[in-house]
């Protein structure tokens, strides 16, 4: 069952996860101001997509399948990768065809796991696990019904991992207590958080104040319909994205399908990003913690990826 909670701006996690999270009292907390000085703060530090780090330059590593990736430097000159949109139906059709019966690319947490298509919530009744599983019939939109581990083997095939927090060793499931969890997404630690409010500008991926329609939620349903609003594999005409470099290349953080991070305690593992179905759900609210069984209607993924010195094999 999916815990969906609204979270106040929180301080720095206990000291039983700052060695993990590598945070600090000082850079943790987004301050949703909105003063022009902000703004102009978060312009400077991340006008260039290229990540400056003493005479290193990052960028994306190359050979990586699925979403486009977006650089994002950090404040310190290190940088990650964030996939620009959720995977969709096609991208995720092709791990099933690659992968068949192989079920390596998982941590020791998901071995239990030998099924990466949805299955069966009472194989008697034929009640199923996921209620829209739309893989033959719908390409272009987020694919959905993943449990964690699905998402995990996913980003793995791709030659990516899912997104987390900052310094975590991205090959572990990084794991925090049961009060440390709820802390750890809204912070600008989470590199998924950290897009989303565009550096800890915005409490909207585009703004502090909720639009009705200008990412996937019901509004834009209603007015386009599910065909059209639902489709994300080409994003160049959606509104849903930040106004900001680079964040303004990077798509559906609000609305769409939650998308699995690798924040987790032993119950559970963090999903962000809303549901389609919802409105006003900001960046701090789009928050849930759930089995790493849970394979619903609204579980989805987008994937990171440490960055990269540029290179001649990596322009």
């Amino acid at each position: 069952m999916t815990l969906r909670r609204q979270f106040p701006t929180l301080p720095c996690f206990t000291a039983a996860v700052v060695a993990v999270l590598g945070c600090s009292p000082s850079d943790d907390t987004p301050q949703h101001t909105g003063d022009a000085g902000d703004e102009q703060d978060v312009a400077d530090a991340t006008s260039a997509i290229e990540a400056e780090a003493g005479t290193a330059t990052w960028t994306c590593p190359q050979g990586v399948s699925g979403a486009k990736m977006v650089l994002i430097p950090w404040p310190d000159g290190s940088a990650y990768c964030i996939d620009e949109r959720e995977a969709v139906y096609a991208e995720y059709k092709q791990f099933l065809d690659a992968k068949g019966d192989d079920f390596s690319g998982q941590p020791p947490e998901c071995a239990w796991n030998d099924s990466f298509v949805p299955g069966w919530e009472d194989a008697a009744h034929e009640i199923p696990q996921c209620s829209v599983w739309l893989i033959d019939t719908e390409p272009d939109r987020a694919a959905n019904c993943m449990d964690f581990c699905d998402a995990w083997a996913y980003c793995a095939w791709t030659g990516k991992r899912l997104c987390g927090v900052r310094g975590a060793d991205p090959g572990k499931v990084t794991m925090v207590g049961v009060t440390e969890i709820e802390q750890a997404a809204p912070t600008l630690n989470s590199e998924w958080f950290n897009v989303c409010t565009q550096g800890g500008a915005t409490k909207y991926p585009y703004a502090d104040a909720y639009e009705p329609g200008r990412c996937i939620d019901q509004a834009k349903i209603d007015t386009e319909g599910e065909d059209s609003a639902l489709a994300v594999r080409d994003a160049v005409d959606s509104r849903c994205h930040g106004t900001n470099p680079p964040y303004d290349a990077i798509y559906n953080m609000s609305g769409s399908v939650q998308q699995w991070l690798n924040i987790c305690y032993t119950g559970g593992c963090v999903s962000q990003g809303g549901r389609w179905h919802k409105e006003t759900l900001s960046c701090e609210q789009n928050f849930g913690i759930a089995s790493i069984r849970d394979a619903n209607v609204v579980k989805g993924v987008r994937c990171c990826t440490d960055a990269v010195p540029t290179t001649d094999s990596n322009p």
